[in-house]
């Protein structure tokens, strides 16, 4: 049970730590900011806001990030402007 409990907790750690360099990286290629400086500033607002307890705040905050995900896939798309009849043929199956 504790080998369990060691392997949640590690996978967390890393998932967690995971997307906090991404967004400290994506954020420091916007800003010009070290990650290493965003990183820290990132998970001490994410811990405040947990800690807090206000997941209706965690909540619009997540929901907004994943609408600006989406802008910025489609935006890219339209910018990439990739041949769709590849992409298309892309989702073909290989044969073996």
């Amino acid at each position: 049970m504790a080998l369990v409990g060691i392997s949640i907790t590690l996978g967390c750690a890393a998932y967690i730590s995971g997307d906090l360099s991404g967004s400290a990286m994506g954020i420091s290629t916007i800003t010009g900011i070290d990650s290493q400086i965003i990183g820290p500033i990132i998970g001490c607002i994410v811990l405040f806001i947990v800690y807090k307890g206000s997941f209706k705040i965690l909540e619009r905050l997540l929901t907004a990030l994943v609408v600006v995900m989406a802008v910025v896939f489609v935006t890219t798309m339209f910018v990439a402007k990739p041949d769709l009849g590849e992409v298309a043929r892309g989702f073909k199956r290989d044969e073996l």
